[in-house]
């Protein structure tokens, strides 16, 4: 059975790889294209704008997603009757929502200091009733690793906002065009995984599931909510305490460093928490299988996130433009602790959903919250530069409360995690002396840069191969490579 799993699971991460890496190239090249036509303080504007609807969207979800995911059913008839009660109750919140946002959007607008943005705040909510389809879908493709049906469509969706904003942009529609794909690419997603997918939206309702599933998921939503105040509490600050030109410093890098390293964990985290949801009754396997996956991820996230911190005015310059010099330092702070809070800090999160202990995660949100608000806050207070570095090492802490917080709940002791990790994380460290000094040299010429870190790659897969699981670990990545592309041919 557990063998079973593994073997479902690895054949679902690699289509939810591949369908995460077709979005994820799509994607940033999209940003970046806007990031040459428009001003950074239309992306500032925009960040307004998500953070609002993105809100209203986890709420309507409920957390109805993760009890669809999680709980063991007895036969398909009960997961769809789940599914029908998760469906009308999050589209019942989410017209809700839509209503007081139409209403009360000049409000909520100058609450986050911006009173001009009443309307488009109003428009980017039509998104929500669009993705309760989404949402419900996507939890019943996600349960049964159904991940290579969805990826045409990712591909598709990736693809609409290249096609409608990029042409919008260059008429002269600035935020707009963002608004016009974004609709665009959800309206897509929920009818095309409408289609394909087995369960049907049905009118179908029990009021005393739907106490049972919010049982199981107000917690889980607790937590998302707390996610949710833990990744914009900073655009609102920034939004509040700076101009619109440095929140578009702000949130530009974030988006772009996400959207790359999204490429992994989009396509690694619902497979990770699925399989150690079915794992979760045998610990030594579940133990094994975590440390198996957190040590495949490392390797490729660590020399991302240190390469990209040494040579931060080289991609900044590259991806983004001569007119986002001042996003540099922000670019390459947010790359590297991202790198490493994904591998220390995200992956926490789905042991405590796995374990049936969304409230721990909620709880370590809350606690990095009480440190990082007031911190940011002040940072802001004082220059956008006090804030990128204050903003970036503050990371630091929560990853420190993850690491307490899951050997109190699954035992995985700090110790353990960095015997696990030491290989990579040592292999990373001897790249980063070598970038150090081989972005100094460079001085911000190109192909120096270049030759530079093409020089920082192979000492990091010269170092890596010296050890025996690294070696494994990048032999049957290459191996795999290698077998498609002969399939291919």
């Amino acid at each position: 059975m557990n063998e079973d799993i593994s073997r479902t699971a690895t054949k679902a991460v690699k289509w939810s790889f591949a369908s995460e890496a077709a979005a994820k190239i799509i994607i940033p090249v999209t940003q970046l294209v806007l990031a040459r036509i428009l001003a950074p303080e239309i992306f500032g504007v925009l960040a307004i704008v998500v953070m609002i609807t993105s809100f209203a969207e986890m709420l309507a979800d409920a957390g109805f997603q993760k009890y669809l995911i999680q709980y063991e059913f007895s036969d398909k008839r009960k997961l769809y009757e789940a599914a029908n009660v998760a469906f009308w109750s999050s589209m019942f919140i989410a017209i809700l929502l839509l209503a007081l946002i139409v209403v009360l959007r000049d409000n909520l607008a100058s609450l986050v200091g911006s009173p001009e943005l009443g309307l488009p705040i109003a428009i980017a909510a039509l998104s929500l009733p669009i993705s309760v389809f989404v949402s419900t879908q996507q939890a019943l493709f996600r349960r049964a690793f159904e991940y290579k049906r969805l990826l045409p469509i990712r591909v598709v969706v990736a693809t609409i906002p290249l096609v409608v904003s990029v042409p919008l942009a260059l008429a002269g529609f600035g935020y707009w065009s963002l608004l016009a794909g974004t609709l665009a690419a959800s309206l897509y997603n929920a009818v095309a995984m409408t289609v394909i997918s087995e369960w049907k939206p049905r009118w179908s309702y029990s009021v005393s599931l739907l106490r049972r599933m919010f049982s199981f998921s107000g917690w889980s939503l607790l937590e998302a909510i707390s996610i949710w105040a833990t990744i914009w509490s900073g655009t609102f600050v920034v939004g509040t305490l700076l101009t619109p030109y440095e929140l578009g410093l702000y949130r530009q890098p974030i988006l772009v460093v996400n959207s790359v390293f999204a490429l992994i964990t989009n396509a690694t985290t619902p497979v990770l928490f699925a399989a150690l949801s079915r794992l979760q009754n045998n610990m030594t396997e579940y133990r094994r299988f975590f440390f198996s996956f957190q040590y495949s991820v490392a390797i490729m996230l660590f020399p991302i996130g240190v390469g990209a911190f040494f040579y931060r005015d080289f991609f900044t310059s590259l991806l983004f433009g001569p007119k986002w010099a001042d996003a540099a330092l922000m670019f390459g702070c947010w790359a590297f602790v991202t790198s490493l809070g994904i591998v220390f800090s995200h992956y926490c999160s789905e042991v405590f959903r796995s374990l049936g202990k969304p409230r721990v995660s909620f709880l370590s949100q809350c606690l990095y919250m009480c440190v990082m608000i007031p911190a940011i806050y002040i940072a802001a207070s004082e220059s956008f530069s006090a804030l990128v570095i204050v903003n970036s090492a503050v990371r630091f802490i929560g990853m420190g409360i993850s690491q307490l917080l899951m050997y109190l709940t699954a035992g995985f002791g700090f110790l353990q995690v960095m015997k696990n990790l030491y290989a990579p994380l040592l292999s990373a460290l001897i790249m980063g002396i070598a970038a150090f000094y081989l972005s100094n040299f460079a001085g911000g010429k190109v192909l120096w840069s270049a030759i530079g870190i093409i020089v920082c790659a192979l000492i990091y897969i010269g170092v890596s191969l010296s050890f025996p699981r690294s070696r494994k670990v990048i032999f049957a990545f290459a191996g795999k490579i290698y077998k498609r592309n002969n399939r291919v041919s």
